[in-house]
């Protein structure tokens, strides 16, 4: 399993580091409880790893549980938003995660993955086709995750 950055309230069930990968991964799966996405990146330009994690809680100990990706630093996030809507999407969409209340459509979600200076940034790409598409692609209807 990919290492999570964030190291509070880990999942204490097992020992992650020193533990077999057999019984991280079923543990994981059987374990797991999805509960949002989170984007780890230093800033839209920059050419440094991006993260997209699956976060979610233990069902038996509730610590924190994370399923990540990182993106190589090659591009930038700018040029990485197809990949990183895809990723997003997809996790809402696997887990029918219901969405955040006062949101009506993971297109309202998205930019709430980005930093606060950037999130207009999404929107915009959001309303461009490519952005539009990619969201259809992976929302079916455009919204993704299910309605509370």
């Amino acid at each position: 399993m990919p290492t999570c950055q964030k190291k509070d309230q880990l999942c204490r069930c097992i020992d992650w580091p020193d533990e077999d990968f057999d019984v991280e991964i079923d543990h994981f799966i059987r374990n797991f409880e999805f509960l949002h996405v989170e984007l780890e990146y230093a800033s839209l330009d920059a050419r440094e790893p991006v993260r997209v994690c699956r976060i979610g809680r233990c069902r038996v100990c509730g610590g924190r549980m994370c399923d990540g990706t990182t993106l190589p630093p090659e591009k930038t996030v700018r040029e990485l938003m197809p990949t990183i809507c895809l990723l997003a999407g997809l996790a809402f969409q696997q887990f029918g995660y219901p969405l955040p209340a006062g949101t009506s459509s993971f297109r309202e979600v998205f930019p709430t993955l980005f930093h606060e200076e950037d999130q207009a940034f999404a929107k915009q790409w959001l309303s461009e086709p490519e952005g539009w598409h990619l969201m259809e692609l992976c929302c079916g209807d455009g919204s993704g995750g299910t309605e509370r």
